[in-house]
C-alpha cells in the first residue's frame, strides 16, 4: 500500500504539526504525552501498527456490477453503480461525478466520474484530480463552476477527531490555472467544534448550505445557510427555522439553478428513513415549507444526496432492485409541463397561419413554434418557470397578443395549459408612407448608390460625358459624393424592407384582407439649368407598365431628368425585390407609377436635398386601385 501519511487538522487536540502533516513514525511523540504506564503506550502502538497492517495488506477492489440501468426506477446501471455504495452524486460540467468505497481501504470514500456521451453515460472511472483523495475519511462532494469562467471550488467534508470524538468538518479547495489549489477549512462563521458536513452552493455562488449538529437547532442535525460578502467572507451560519428543518436529521441538501431548495429528511414521515424533500423558493434566499417529494422518487426505503439539473433529479437510494447497498437513480422531477393553443378564425377573419415566439425571463428566444391553417399549436415547457407566449398572425401582422405565464410545478400529474385567441373581423388594410432619396449627381439620373458613382467615373475617365456640350451638363463627381452613397443606399434598403413587410398583407393566402399596394416614385433637380444642346446620353428607358419611352440622343431638359431619376429608382427597387419570393408571389397586386416634377422651388432646401426622387407607399382597397 506504501508510505501512507495521514493529515491531522484539529489544532485544538495538539495535532498540528509543521505543515500540517504527521507521519506514522511520528506518533510515539504524541501519544506518549498522554498519562498511562509505558507498556500500555507500547502495547497500545504495537496494536494499532497491526491493526494498520492489516488493512494495508487488505486493500482490494469491488468489481463494478452488472446489473442494467432501469429506465422505469431510474436506476443508473451497472456503468455507475456497484455492488456497495454510491453517494453524492452530481453534474459539473459534461460529467456525472459520485463518491463510492469501491477500493477497501482505511482511506474514504474515493471520486469517480462519468462522462455523457450521445450513447449514454460511460463507464465510471476513479478521478484523481480532485484534491478530494488527499484526506481520509473523506464524505461528500460538491463541485462549483462560477458561470462564464474557467475556475470553481472543490467543497467537501472531512473526518476530524476531537478529544476521542469523531467529527466532521467542511473544506475547499479552488481551481485555478488548471489545477486544484491549497484545500483549507472554512471559517468559524461556518465550522464550529460540532459536526459540519454535506455543503453545497447556490449557483450564482451566494451561498453556502449545509447540515450541522451544533445546539439551538431545531433537530438533531438541522440545515444553515452562510451568504458570502462582497469581499469573499462568510456570513455567520443562520439556521432558516421550522419551515425547514424538523425535531430529527436534515442532511444532503442542494439548490437548483431556480433557487428551490432539495434535501433528505427523515422528520417529515413517521415509521420512515430519509425521503427527498423540496422547498419552493419564495424570495431573498427564503423558502416555503417543505414538502416530501412524489412517490415516484421517494420509496419506503432511504432517499439521500440530492442533485437538481434542469427537470432531472439524481440521488442515493438503498432501495431494493438496483446493484447492491446504495445506487444512484435519476428521475424527472415534475410532470410534464404542456401549452396547447386554438386559433379560432371564421369566415370573415384571417387565416389563422403565423407564428407563437416563447420568450424566458431574460427575454431570450426559448422557442419559436410555426402555426399552421389549422390554428392548433402544441409545445412542452419546464415546469416553476416565466415566459412570455407571442401569438402573431401572418396575415395581419399589426394583430399579436402576449401572455405571460408562470408554469405549475406539479411532482404528480401532468399539467396542460390552454390558450385560445380570436382573430378580429377582417378590414381593409390601409396605409400611406413617404420617403425621400436625395443626392443625385447634378445632371445625373442614377441614383447615388457606390456602384452608379463607380460606373458615372469611369464614363468621365473615358471621355464618354463632360467632354461636349451635349453631355456637358453632367457634373464630374467628387470626394463629397462618396459620403453620401451610405446615406442613399440605406434610405433605398428602408423603401425595400417597408414594401416587403407590407406585401405580407397583399399574399394570396390572405385573401379575407383584399387590397392593393400603389408605389409613385416623382423626381425633382435643383434650379440649374441645362443647356440647350445637352441630350440624354444613356440605354433606350422603355416601358409601358410605367408610361416612360425614351430614346438615347433624345433632348435632356429638367422634366425629363427628373422622370429619368424616377425611372432608374423605381428599377433598383424592383432588381432588389425581385430576389424576395414572397414579393415574386404578389408583385401582380403592386402598382408603380413615375412622374417627373421638374425643379424644386423649395428656397429652405441645399441644391443637394433638392436633387431628389419622393417615394410614396400606399395600401388601399381593391375598388381605389387603377
Amino acid at each position: 500500500m506504501g508510505n501512507y501519511k495521514i493529515r491531522i487538522l484539529n489544532e485544538k487536540a495538539g495535532l498540528r504539526t509543521n505543515n500540517n502533516i504527521i507521519t506514522m513514525s511520528s506518533m510515539d511523540d504524541i501519544i506518549s504525552k498522554r498519562i498511562m504506564p509505558l507498556y500500555l503506550i507500547k502495547l497500545g502502538l504495537g496494536i494499532i501498527v497491526l491493526l494498520l497492517l492489516i488493512t494495508f495488506s487488505s486493500c482490494k477492489t469491488v468489481r463494478t456490477s452488472g446489473c442494467q440501468a432501469n429506465t422505469e426506477s431510474g436506476n443508473l446501471g451497472g456503468a455507475i453503480n456497484s455492488s456497495v455504495d454510491e453517494f453524492s452524486p452530481m453534474l459539473y460540467h459534461d460529467s456525472l461525478f459520485f463518491t463510492s468505497k469501491r477500493i477497501q481501504s482505511f482511506m474514504g470514500n474515493q471520486v469517480y466520474k462519468s462522462v455523457f456521451s450521445p450513447d449514454g453515460l460511460t463507464q465510471a472511472v476513479p478521478d484523481s484530480s480532485l484534491p478530494y483523495d488527499l484526506f481520509p475519511y473523506t464524505e461528500n462532494l460538491y463541485l462549483y463552476n462560477a458561470k462564464n469562467s474557467r475556475n470553481g471550488s472543490c467543497y467537501f467534508n472531512i473526518v476530524v477527531y476531537d478529544k476521542k470524538k469523531k467529527n466532521s468538518q467542511i473544506v475547499e479547495s479552488q481551481f485555478e490555472d488548471g489545477e486544484w489549489g491549497r484545500t483549507i477549512q472554512l471559517p468559524e462563521e461556518i465550522n464550529s467544534k460540532y459536526m459540519e458536513a454535506f455543503p453545497s452552493i447556490s449557483p450564482d455562488g451566494s451561498l453556502l448550505v449545509f447540515s450541522s449538529d451544533r445546539p439551538g437547532g431545531t433537530g438533531k442535525e438541522d440545515l444553515y445557510i452562510s451568504h458570502k460578502n462582497p469581499d469573499g467572507s462568510w456570513s455567520e451560519a443562520k439556521n432558516p427555522g421550522p419551515q425547514i428543518n424538523t425535531p430529527e436529521s436534515e442532511i444532503t441538501p442542494n439548490i437548483d439553478n431556480s433557487g428551490n431548495l432539495f434535501f433528505a429528511s427523515n422528520g417529515y414521515r413517521t415509521n420512515k428513513g430519509y425521503d427527498l424533500m423540496r422547498a419552493a423558493k419564495s424570495s431573498n434566499w427564503k423558502w416555503f415549507k417543505a414538502k416530501v417529494m412524489a412517490n415516484e422518487i421517494n420509496s419506503e426505503f432511504d432517499e439521500k444526496y440530492p442533485f437538481v439539473n434542469n427537470n432531472t433529479i439524481y440521488f442515493s437510494s438503498n432501495r431494493p432492485g438496483g446493484c447492491g447497498g446504495y445506487d444512484i437513480y435519476s428521475q424527472q422531477i415534475s410532470g410534464a409541463v404542456y401549452v396547447e393553443g386554438f386559433i379560432e378564425s371564421g369566415e370573415n377573419t384571417a387565416k389563422p397561419s403565423g407564428k407563437v415566439v416563447v420568450t424566458d425571463s431574460k427575454d431570450e428566444i426559448f422557442k419559436d413554434v410555426v402555426v399552421g391553417e389549422s390554428g392548433y399549436f402544441r409545445f412542452d415547457l419546464p415546469s416553476d418557470s416565466n415566459f412570455n407566449i407571442t401569438y402573431t398572425n401572418s396575415c395581419m401582422t399589426d394583430f399579436s397578443v402576449t401572455n405571460k405565464i408562470h408554469t405549475p410545478f406539479s411532482d404528480s400529474t401532468t399539467v396542460k395549459i390552454v390558450l385560445r385567441y380570436s382573430l378580429p373581423e377582417k378590414k381593409v388594410v390601409s396605409a400611406s408612407e413617404e420617403f425621400n432619396i436625395p443626392f443625385f449627381v447634378s445632371g445625373y439620373y442614377m441614383p447615388n448608390t457606390q456602384d452608379n458613382l463607380e460606373s458615372l467615373r469611369l464614363k468621365f475617365e473615358y471621355n464618354l460625358v463632360g467632354n461636349n456640350d451635349s453631355t456637358r451638363y453632367i457634373e464630374n463627381p467628387g470626394e463629397i459624393y462618396d459620403k453620401y452613397c451610405d446615406k442613399v443606399e440605406e434610405g433605398l434598403a428602408e423603401v425595400a424592407k417597408y414594401i416587403l413587410d407590407k406585401t405580407e398583407s397583399l399574399d394570396r393566402s390572405c385573401a379575407e384582407v383584399s387590397s392593393k399596394m400603389l408605389i409613385t416614385v416623382s423626381g425633382f433637380t435643383d434650379t440649374r439649368k441645362i443647356m440647350p444642346k445637352a441630350k440624354y446620353e444613356g440605354f433606350d428607358a422603355i416601358d409601358p407598365d410605367l408610361n416612360i419611352d425614351v430614346l438615347a440622343g433624345e433632348l435632356m431638359t429638367n422634366e425629363l431628368l427628373c422622370l429619368l431619376r424616377a425611372y432608374y429608382t423605381v428599377r433598383h427597387l424592383q432588381t432588389t425585390l425581385e430576389t424576395n419570393e414572397n414579393f415574386l408571389l404578389i408583385r401582380e397586386k403592386i402598382y408603380w407609377k413615375i412622374a417627373g416634377i421638374g425643379v424644386d422651388e423649395n428656397s429652405e432646401l441645399s441644391d443637394e436635398l433638392k436633387r431628389r426622387v419622393n417615394i410614396k407607399i400606399d395600401v388601399v382597397p381593391d375598388e381605389e386601385a387603377p
